[in-house]
């Protein structure tokens, strides 16, 4: 009875040792959860924080993009008409006569004066 009794203490005291080790193990597992949820938490803030900044500079990427675009397209818009304009006094242009304008034929009857 005395062996059974030294028994079962020693075997309360390694039920007690599991348990004490069991909870420090709790212990350091829940202080490493709380640790892991911390740093989720920075992530999360950073990425928030860097996707903002990404899209930022996104934005202004495509506003220089489409600055640029329509300043090209004003420009071709401005060439365009420029060649029109030529064009429309090269068809001009052609259609003088400049013997007219330099020697003034008149007349009155049969025969013509050249001044």
């Amino acid at each position: 009875s005395e062996a059974m009794k030294g028994q079962k203490a020693e075997q309360e005291y390694h039920v007690e040792q599991k348990k004490q080790k069991l909870r420090e193990e709790c212990s350091t597992l829940r202080s490493q959860l709380q640790a892991i949820q911390t740093e989720r938490r920075k992530v999360r803030s950073f990425s928030n924080l860097e996707m903002s900044n990404k899209l930022r500079e996104w934005y202004a990427l495509e506003q220089d993009s489409a600055r640029g675009r329509q300043l090209a397209f004003d420009e071709y818009q401005a060439i365009a008409m420029k060649i029109n304009n030529h064009r429309r006094w090269l068809n001009l242009a052609q259609k003088w006569n400049v013997t007219n304008d330099c020697f003034h034929i008149w007349h009155r009857g049969p025969f013509g004066t050249i001044n």
